[in-house]
């Protein structure tokens, strides 16, 4: 019997408005119809590869992350130690399109949560979730893409435990909540009471700023700690804390903390892409709970 593999699962939350049945599926197959590589980091891109209806208003494919080589820079002789002569580098001949180091790493869009759910670390190599994040943000900020939607808004859901480590500091001197418009499915009766404050004024963003008296710390209310929750999905909380006496302070924000979950899977069982869809439903099921 083989050992349990594990991945790690990530998830973005999507939002176009207005956003009729199917509309992000059709984000998605114009997106790709681009076959748009965007850089991400240093010379490492992404480009979406073709995926398939998995179902359940499902769909499955792959990001692939490769390099891509700057022909103007010159080549390296690691047995001279030295740059590599005309003599050296005569004969390489790379197709065009062809590039080296290439990895897949599996997504599923589920439709009514409007959430993509992607592999951030499979194997023996890695995406962060801010790296997809930059991906999505760029490609669906092309303007074919703009002009069809308008804009797409994308977060990284955040960890709910780092939100509550947040909100259970013990002397929270400012709190900053950021909440940018959510899908109304995902509402309850407080995000209604929000969504319809956003639509009186006219405005797509909102921000709170709750800052204590001096030498003392803030703490919460229920609504409060209601409006952070949006948070998680649909914006971003943070605090600056330290001790009531004016000492130290830092800064602590759920945007550098990406909710991220393992999977472990049997790879004589489950192939790879049913061992990640098995763990994709198991995080949107866990975010869906984030929303009670």
């Amino acid at each position: 019997m083989a050992r349990p593999r594990t991945i790690y699962i990530a998830a973005a939350n999507i939002k176009v408005h207005p956003h009729p049945p199917g509309v992000y599926l059709q984000l998605l197959k114009d997106a790709f119809a681009l076959k748009r590589p965007i850089q991400c980091r240093g010379d490492q891109h992404l480009i979406m590869r073709p995926f398939q209806d998995a179902g359940e208003n499902m769909i499955v494919g792959s990001l692939a992350r490769f390099t891509e080589i700057d022909p103007y820079l010159a080549w390296f002789n690691s047995e001279t130690l030295d740059m590599a002569d005309e003599e050296n580098v005569k004969n390489i001949r790379i197709p065009e399109g062809v590039h080296p180091n290439y990895v897949p790493f599996f997504f599923a869009l589920f439709e009514k949560q409007h959430l993509l759910v992607f592999e951030t670390k499979s194997k023996d190599t890695s995406i962060s979730p801010n790296m997809v994040e930059r991906f999505l943000n760029e490609l669906f900020g092309q303007p074919e893409i703009v002009k069809a939607y308008g804009q797409v808004d994308v977060t990284i859901v955040a960890d709910i435990n780092k939100l509550e480590e947040i909100l259970g500091s013990k002397a929270i001197r400012k709190l900053i909540i950021k909440i940018r418009r959510p899908n109304p499915e995902t509402l309850n009766v407080f995000r209604d009471k929000f969504m319809e404050r956003l639509h009186a004024n006219n405005v797509i963003s909102l921000e709170q700023t709750y800052v204590a008296p001096m030498g003392e710390s803030l703490t919460p209310d229920d609504e409060t700690n209601l409006f952070a929750r949006m948070a998680l999905t649909d914006g971003e909380v943070t605090a600056i804390v330290g001790d009531t006496s004016g000492g130290p302070v830092a800064k602590r924000s759920t945007a550098s903390h990406s909710l991220i979950k393992p999977h472990a899977y049997d790879p004589d069982a489950l192939t790879e892409q049913q061992g990640f869809l098995h763990g994709a439903r198991e995080l949107v099921q866990i975010i869906g709970r984030y929303l009670a």
